[in-house]
Parts: C-alpha cells; sequence; structure tokens
C-alpha cells in the first residue's frame, strides 16, 4: 500500500508542476507581449502622426529642430531620421527658407 500512495503522491505534484509551469509560461508570454504593444506605442508610425510646418531660420540645423520636436521620452535620433525620411533628405543639411514637415509634439 505504501507504493501505491507514494506513486500517487508522486503523479500529482507532477501535475501540479505542470500546471504551475504552464501559467508561469502564460504570465511570461503575456508580460513580453504587453511590453512590446507598450514599445510600439511610442513610436512613429506610418499616418498616426501630425505633422507641422517649419521654416528653416539661419542657424538652425536639423539636429536643433528635431531637438525643439523631440518629446522627454524619445530618442532624438529617431526625431532627425523621421525628419529626414518624410521630408526626403538626402544629408542632414538644412538651408535657411526651407520648409520641413516636422512630428508634432505632444
Amino acid at each position: 500500500m505504501t507504493n501505491i500512495n507514494t506513486i500517487k503522491k508522486n503523479r500529482r505534484k507532477r501535475k501540479a508542476n505542470r500546471v504551475t509551469f504552464a501559467l508561469t509560461l502564460i504570465f511570461i508570454i503575456t508580460f513580453l507581449s504587453l511590453m512590446m504593444t507598450l514599445g510600439n506605442m511610442n513610436s512613429y508610425g506610418d499616418g498616426d502622426v501630425e505633422y507641422v510646418e517649419v521654416r528653416v531660420r539661419a542657424g538652425d540645423s536639423l539636429w536643433s529642430i528635431a531637438d525643439e520636436a523631440t518629446p522627454a521620452h524619445r530618442d532624438l535620433r529617431e526625431t532627425m531620421y523621421e525628419i529626414s525620411k518624410v521630408n526626403e533628405l538626402d544629408d542632414e543639411i538644412v538651408y535657411p527658407g526651407q520648409v520641413l514637415q516636422v512630428p508634432k509634439v505632444y
């Protein structure tokens, strides 16, 4: 009888371990999915970004314009890239009088 009770206890432990593992795995997958979703919410998307026109003044650079347009939670280089892409700039040089589409600051 002792062997049968030991076998039953071991089976229950294994089943409990499987359930614990499955729940932990589900939690981790859910957590990672949530973090990826929240991470993407801060990035510039295609079409969901509002732009404002900015006229380049003497002494302005792409860096200075992007710096003014970059919220605290973003990387300035991402804004520079977005400005370059939207305005089809070949390099980082901007000229006084040039009008640029710049992401609106929120």
